[in-house]
């Protein structure tokens, strides 16, 4: 595939769908942008609990290449679609989640009448 074909793969339709999911669901849900900006914690804690006992049996290092780029042992690659990408999934969805809740608040303090001088 080559590293342009991954690079165009992991930002588009990897880690892209988080925030595209988070826009989409904001655009029909809007005050589902309070509980979504909190998608990431659960997620999150897991995959430390996980990098972190990785990381203690073996080494930093490793724990990095089995979480991110375990190379081409297919077996290993489990961890990362399991762990790795619905974080990272879940980061991005909380974040298009805040992004889609201010620019809403923004486009309505937009709109609010402004005062009148006298």
């Amino acid at each position: 595939m080559g590293i342009f074909g991954e690079v165009v793969w992991y930002t588009f339709f990897v880690w892209g769908n988080g925030l595209y999911l988070a826009l989409l669901v904001h655009r029909f849900f809007p005050r589902a942008a309070t509980e979504g900006c909190w998608a990431w914690a659960v997620p999150m804690f897991f995959f430390l609990l996980a990098f972190v006992f990785n990381a203690l049996m073996s080494s930093f290092p490793h724990a990095l290449a089995t979480f991110f780029y375990p190379g081409s042992n297919g077996e290993a690659w489990w961890g990362v679609a399991v762990i790795t990408y619905p974080t990272c999934e879940a980061v991005l969805y909380s974040l298009g989640m805040f992004y889609a809740s201010r620019r809403r608040r923004r486009r309505d303090i937009a709109s609010l009448p402004t005062p009148v001088e006298n």
